[in-house]
């Protein structure tokens, strides 16, 4: 990053491989198979998609409940 690691500036509506990058730096791969089935995309026209920043986020947040529920609980508690 040239400017000393400031973060870029994530647009509203992202390509696919800008929204994998925008969700940790998945591969397209990965992001096809963990967040389109909970993220679905905007059609801009009949060839074209993107996916809205505001959806990223609110599936960033439910990952990040999830791993936090899931650190929460310990595995060698028998209960």
């Amino acid at each position: 990053m040239p400017d000393g690691g400031r973060m870029p500036h994530w647009p509203p509506l992202m390509s696919e491989q800008l929204a994998a990058d925008y969700c940790g730096q998945l591969s397209v791969g990965t992001f096809r198979t963990v967040v389109v089935p909970e993220c679905p995309a905007v059609a801009l026209s009949a060839r074209r998609v993107a996916w809205a920043k505001e959806d990223l986020d609110g599936w960033i947040a439910r990952r990040r409940g999830v791993v936090a529920a899931s650190e929460e609980k310990n595995p060698w508690d028998p209960a």
